[in-house]
């Protein structure tokens, strides 16, 4: 009996710990370097697939996945976070409907106001800012071999890096 115990308290442990993330810890990421985001996805059991590293005044690049697949790439949510010296960029990739209503709803409930958005061929974009915070929503439906799959993306960067780089995107 106690092993069974231990064996449940084990597994929910494990389910505790290995977490997609909320909105405001996605804020937050924004806010932190590339250390600091590769150990706060780690203890969260996020795995890493890729690092490029900044150069020629580029930013570099680390991707991460959420609950990836063991046989192939295939995860519930994919996150990159684009850095420099200077600037600091995370874009998460969702592929639920769910989770995608979780992180809008907590944006404007946080109270991040809609402020530009466009509609291209393949996407619709949203572009919320609070006072120090722009997010830009992207919703893109695509064909995965004959049946249609939304992908929802949430890119979190700063005011001034959206006022300098995209806002005439908008």
């Amino acid at each position: 009996m106690k092993r069974i115990i231990l064996g449940i308290l084990l597994i929910a442990g494990n389910s505790i710990i290995a977490q997609n993330l909320s909105t405001q810890q996605l804020l937050n990421l924004q806010k932190k370097g590339f250390v600091g985001v590769e150990e706060y996805l780690s203890e969260k059991d996020w795995s890493l697939l890729e690092i490029e590293k900044a150069k020629d005044g580029n930013l570099g690049t680390v991707i991460y996945a959420y609950n990836k697949s063991s046989i192939n790439d295939k995860a519930e949510s994919f996150l990159y976070h684009y850095y420099s010296d200077t600037r600091s960029r995370i874009n998460i990739q969702v592929h639920k409907k769910e989770k995608y209503n979780e992180y809008l709803k907590s944006i404007k409930t946080l109270g991040y106001k809609l402020v530009a958005n466009k509609m291209e061929d393949d996407r619709i974009e949203k572009v919320y800012q609070n006072t120090t915070t722009t997010v830009i929503i992207s919703i893109k439906a695509r064909d995965n071999y004959g049946t249609t799959e939304s992908i929802y993306s949430y890119f979190v960067l700063s005011n001034d890096d959206y006022d300098y780089n995209f806002k005439d995107d908008y």
